[in-house]
């Protein structure tokens, strides 16, 4: 026992599983509650586990702490579990109360003096941590509730594991992945417990086949509420537990269950409430329906309850979608409470051998509920007028005729015998029923009113034709308080026995306080049916209706809704009241309340005609056609016995009753009725005259006729009217909005607006009608398909281009032209114009436009060196040709060389220097000329000649070098002597270049003194000093001046050989540098690297001077073009485009930003400007602004390059 004591004080600082009942009742009495701890432990030691949380994943491996009674690897859930007997738990709970912990209810316990609880889930503080559970091999248990994780998605549970609790995972709303690791197949069986209420769980999998083969369901198991998972009940009834059943809510609120047979094992509580099921047959042995089994199915619409269920329990299928629902056997179930709450019926199917009892009380339960109501269809249609407002019921069904049959029914019609249940529709005031008139018609048969059977209800009016009427008990109709007409003027014969009493009695100060006596009449056939019920004394039966008025009508009939006297008829009688039934005392005029009066009838002498309208006092009335009638003859006060001939004009015509319903024109006239016995057919009267005169009335119509376009076939009038027919109808038509006088026979053709009118002809109950209607014939449009106006280019050629239509132009269409031709390059916009013939019914045909472009040819400019070669320098001549009139030409030399024009003559000298020299032929167009610019280049080898020396010793020789001296000191020096060379060029140059050769050939190295001086240690042997003079860059072109701005950087560029200008005197500083020049530009100061291959620009020739460097430029992803396709060399240059390509073309890095106002933050060069800012390359062309859009200038750019080269 202490062992046992020892491990479990070791495992109670963390025992885990969460029990919120006992948390919520220690809370309310007052002992510690739960406290939120601000810094909770991730991780330690419980119950044979350890645990740890570490980046959302809660880890638990079998614990390594001493070894207790309970198996290694077990998760406890509280003290009550661990014990196996009453002593046991004492002794526990003893020894924790003796180690200072403070004892709380139902397991829980705390640490003594602290605010830490130690009953629940040790990591329960990092429940909203926690993402993922992984439990390690070796656990072998999971206790209940042990992971009630809000934000846990992925749980892996090894097959170590023996048993899971009830509810492990419960309310895990967010958890879709459960990983069974290690090898499930082999392992024992288990109940399967867990996972209610992981509303995102199971999505995409059948249950059966998600869970290891191990698990089964039993009635202790927990559900699957709120799952996603479908069910294969075939597979999973494999499953179940042999003798047991699923659970309780097993299936609850799973929307993908979508059908289910109920049997047995499945008929338990809420087993499919407010599940996704659409669907369900009940099994053949069922005898019942669960409590709320499929309450809130909405998808649920239709079910069929068979013969063997003779229970539907509480709320089975109370909110859901039933629309129709089929009782397929012969007795009606046993409802609980609100079985079908909130449903509303579309459909209700009743097996048709049902007995109307049985039927009756299925009927009544459903109206109860109102799940039935008046729209609700019932079949059979023996059944169909339950629940209706107006019943008419077979008497024969008896007692089945009750308020809970008919609790919404007004009026009701019993025919033939009836006799009532006890009660049938009493009190019924009290249970909101509407019972407001009854009729029992059984002439020849017997009626039976039993005791209450009428008591206290809301009737108006009763209405009793019968042989035989018996009242057997105490209050048929007693307090019907707004009761006003009980007509018994069919009745034979009434009997009322020594029980039958209060049959129409009113107590005012009774149930109904003091509501006010309602005047009410009473009528009976004869002095014998009143004297039957009255008995002398009418308060036996009436008592308490003090202003009741009883009228025996001895043979009357009660007409209308007026009550009284005038109520009372008899064909061919009048009548007279009195108050003795022998009519011995004066007639009365004016009944009072309480008395009876009997009605003393004499033949009257005349028979009255009167018509609906009534007739003037000439007899005449006039009225106008209607299909339902326009005047109704009636007899006045018929006779029961009486026959009647009704005449026309004078004669006789075919017609029966005692009123008659004229319609028509025709039936105009004069007419009278003539009255006869039935037994001889003797004449008794004849009537007055009514003169009826019925005119034709006014008909309706209408015309339609469809719009259609000219040429078209044309559309036709659809004519309307329900009066006067369409089958003589003719039509007219004007222009729309010209006089009626206009109207024509003729159906127009042209195209207009126009009003067609129908004429619908009288027929003989309607006057001619006409109807109109207004439609347009559109005009026609012109088939212009084929015809074309295109667009045409045309490279110059000096003949003259013109641009026409193509395709064939419809009949009566013309076309001329304006601006069509055009010989020069350049373009015009061309149209043609359509002449049509008949404007009146087609459309105009829209100008077509087309551009005529011409343009410029590109010469084919050539240019060659003679001598192509040379050794030792000298003179060439270079041929130019194939050069347009129009333009300029410009031959210029890389390598600083002067290219000489005398009068188109071109010629260069070159030095003494071993280099390739590329002579340019550049061609420009003229901005308005009909030629493109070209070029083309040839190239001048150059072998250097070495001077050989005659000097003897160790010489210095210094040829004669033109535009400038050369001196050395000494002339003459020894070996590893210094020698000393003084270069001066002569004015408007500088020095080329400068070699020192030894008698080998071979160049010695130079010292740069300054200034023009360089030195060299002399060899053993002669050397030679060979030097050249080039012109002065910033003072060979005559628009550079020394002192501008640029001029250094004009220099550094021509000594680079980044450009030798535009001429030979011109460098043309303020001109706009083209995208070509600049790309050109930085591809020279970068060396003139030759690219991996050539640029796919269609506007970029491969011979052009510039194809290297865009190709270049692009493979460096300086520039990408302007389209994928164009790169428009002879676009200017923007200065932010420049200032974008020398960044990218240098890789420089932005650094800081700077604040021109036209600069926006997010363009294409503001890193590009950032940079060149900050590399002293450009201050803007203000303060604030930079003008990015502005043209960059040649001048512009090769300072940004001179700057930034110098820089880098």
């Amino acid at each position: 026992m202490k062992r046992r004591l020892l491990a479990i004080l070791l495992s109670l600082t963390m025992m885990f599983t969460l029990v919120p009942t006992a948390m919520a009742a220690d809370a309310e009495a007052g002992t510690a509650s739960e406290p939120e701890l601000e810094n909770p432990a991730t991780e330690g030691t419980s119950g044979g586990i350890d645990w740890k949380v570490e980046s959302g994943t809660l880890t638990i491996t079998p614990s390594n702490s001493p070894e207790s009674d309970y198996t290694k690897g077990q998760m406890v859930e509280n003290y009550g579990t661990l014990t196996k007997n009453a002593s046991e738990d004492a002794a526990y709970i003893a020894a924790l109360t003796a180690a200072g912990y403070t004892p709380g209810s139902n397991g829980h316990f705390y640490y003594p003096n602290t605010e830490t609880w130690v009953s629940d889930s040790p990591w329960k503080f990092l429940s909203d941590q926690i993402t993922k559970v992984v439990v390690e091999d070796g656990v072998t248990s999971i206790a209940a509730r042990a992971f009630r994780l809000p934000n846990v998605t992925e749980v892996s549970i090894p097959a170590s594991v023996a048993s899971i609790g009830n509810l492990v995972f419960e309310s895990c709303v967010k958890l879709t992945t459960v990983n069974w690791t290690g090898d499930w197949s082999r392992h024992t069986p288990m109940a399967f417990n867990g996972f209610s209420r992981c509303s995102s769980l199971g999505n995409g999998y059948e249950l059966t086949d998600w869970m290891p083969a191990c698990f089964y369901v039993n009635a202790d198991s927990d559900s699957i509420e709120g799952t996603q998972f479908t069910v294969d009940f075939d597979k999973l009834n494999g499953r179940l537990q042999d003798g047991t059943t699923y659970p309780r809510a097993m299936f609850r609120s799973v929307p993908k269950i979508t059908s289910a047979t109920l049997t047995s094992q499945l008929n338990n509580e809420y087993i499919f409430e407010y599940s996704g099921i659409q669907s369900v047959t009940i099994a053949d042995d069922q005898t019942s329906i669960a409590t709320a089994a499929f309450r809130g199915c909405e998808g649920l619409t239709s079910v069929v309850i068979p013969g063997n269920v003779t229970e539907i329990k509480l709320r089975a299928f109370g909110g859901s979608g039933l629309k129709s629902i089929t009782f397929s056997g012969l007795t009606s179930p046993t409802f609980g409470t609100d079985v079908f709450e909130n449903v509303k019926l579309d459909s209700l199917t009743l097996n048709e051998n049902m007995s109307m009892a049985e039927a009756v009380k299925i009927i009544g339960e459903l109206a109860r509920e109102k799940a039935i109501t008046d729209s609700t269809t019932i079949t059979p249609a023996k059944f169909a007028n339950f629940n209706a407002e107006n019943v008419v019921v077979d008497g024969a069904e008896g007692e089945a005729i009750n308020r809970q049959s008919y609790p919404l029914v007004k009026n009701l019609t019993i025919n033939g015998a009836y006799t009532s249940a006890v009660g049938a529709f009493g009190n019924s005031v009290w249970g909101k029923e509407t019972l407001e008139a009854l009729t029992i018609h059984a002439p020849g048969n017997d009626v039976t009113i039993n005791a209450t059977a009428f008591l206290r209800t809301p009737l108006q009016s009763v209405k009793i034709e019968t042989k035989n009427l018996t009242f057997t008990g105490d209050a048929a109709f007693l307090n019907t308080m707004i009761l006003t007409r009980v007509d018994l003027t069919g009745v034979d014969q009434i009997m009322a026995g020594e029980g039958a009493k209060r049959t129409f009695e009113l107590n005012t100060t009774g149930d109904y306080g003091n509501l006010n006596v309602p005047t009410r009449y009473v009528y009976f056939k004869n002095a014998d049916t009143y004297n039957a019920l009255a008995q002398g004394d009418p308060n036996k039966h009436f008592r308490g209706n003090t202003n009741t008025y009883y009228l025996v009508t001895n043979g009357g009939t009660v007409v209308g809704e007026q009550d009284g006297f005038s109520a009372v008829v008899k064909g061919g009688y009048t009548a007279e009241w009195h108050g003795k039934a022998d009519f011995s005392d004066t007639a009365v005029e004016t009944p009072e309340a309480g008395k009876v009066y009997y009605a003393n009838w004499t033949k009257s002498n005349s028979v009255a005609l009167t018509s609906n309208p009534a007739a003037g006092a000439d007899g005449k009335v006039s009225e106008t056609y209607t299909p339902s009638g326009a005047v109704t003859l009636s007899v006045q006060n018929p006779g029961a016995g009486w026959l009647y001939s009704w005449m026309k004009n004078g004669e006789q015509i075919t017609a029966a009753g005692n009123s008659l319903t004229l319609y028509t024109p025709s039936e105009s006239g004069i007419y009278s009725v003539q009255v006869t016995t039935k037994g001889n057919n003797a004449l008794i009267w004849t009537s007055n005259e009514i003169n009826v005169t019925i005119t034709k009335a006014d008909g309706t119509a209408s015309v339609s006729l469809s719009d259609w376009t000219y040429g078209e076939t044309a559309s036709e009038p659809v004519p309307t009217s329900d009066t006067n027919g369409i089958n003589n109808v003719t039509y007219q038509y004007k222009v729309k909005g010209a006089d009626d006088t206009t109207y024509s026979d003729t159906l127009p053709i042209n195209a207009g607006d126009y009003t067609v009118k129908a004429t619908f002809a009288a027929t003989d109950n309607y006057n001619e009608v006409t109807a109109t209607d207004d439609f347009t014939i559109t005009k026609a449009t012109y088939n212009m398909t084929g015809v074309k106006f295109e667009d045409a280019s045309y490279t110059y050629d000096g003949s003259e281009k013109t641009l026409t239509i193509s395709g064939t132009l419809p009949t009566d269409v013309t076309v001329a032209y304006e601006n069509n031709k055009l010989t020069n390059a350049g373009s015009v916009t061309a149209k043609a114009k359509f002449t049509i013939a008949d404007s009146n019914n087609y459309c105009a045909i829209k100008d077509m436009t087309a551009t005529l472009t011409i343009t410029k040819a590109k010469p084919t400019v050539s240019i060659s060196a003679k001598p192509d070669s040379l050794r030792g320098g000298g003179k060439v001549t270079l041929t130019v040709t194939g050069v347009p009139e129009e333009g300029n030409v410009i031959v210029t030399c890389d390598n600083g060389i002067t290219v000489d024009n005398a009068n188109g003559t071109y010629s260069a000298v070159l030095p003494n220097r071993t280099v390739d020299y590329t002579f340019t032929l550049n061609y420009t167009g003229v901005e308005n000329g009909n030629y493109s610019d070209a070029t083309d280049t040839c190239t001048v080898s150059v072998t250097r000649r070495h001077t050989s020396s005659v000097t003897p010793g160790n010489t210095v020789s210094v040829p004669s070098t033109p535009n400038g001296t050369v001196t050395v000191s000494p002339s003459t020096a020894s070996k590893g002597e210094t020698v000393t060379i003084t270069t001066k060029p002569s004015e408007g140059y500088e020095l080329g270049s400068i070699e020192v050769l030894d008698k080998n050939g071979d160049s010695l190295k130079l010292k740069d003194l300054g200034n023009g001086k360089y030195s060299f240690v002399m060899p053993d042997g002669k050397v030679s000093v060979e030097a050249e003079f080039v012109k002065t860059a910033a003072t060979s072109f005559a628009d550079v001046p020394a002192n501008a701005y640029f001029a250094d950087a004009v220099k550094w560029a021509v000594d680079k050989g980044i450009t030798n200008g535009l001429s030979d005197t011109m460098f043309g500083p303020y001109e706009s540098c083209t995208r070509a020049q600049i790309v050109t530009f930085l591809w020279r100061a970068a060396g003139s690297p030759k690219p991996k291959t050539a640029s796919s620009f269609t506007d970029v020739p491969v011979s052009t001077y510039y194809a290297k460097a865009v190709a270049w430029a692009v493979e460096n992803g300086i520039t990408n073009g302007m389209t994928e396709t164009t790169f428009a060399p002879d676009e200017a240059c923007t200065r932010g485009q420049s200032v974008t390509f020398l960044h990218r073309a240098l890789k420089g890095t932005a650094s800081g930003s700077v604040n021109f106002t036209d600069v926006p933050a997010n363009a294409f060069y503001t890193d590009a400007v950032n940079w060149a800012v900050a590399n002293n390359v450009t201050n803007g062309t203000s303060n604030t602004t930079f003008s990015p859009n502005a043209d960059c200038t040649r001048a512009e750019i090769v300072t940004f390059l001179y700057r930034a080269y110098q820089g880098k």
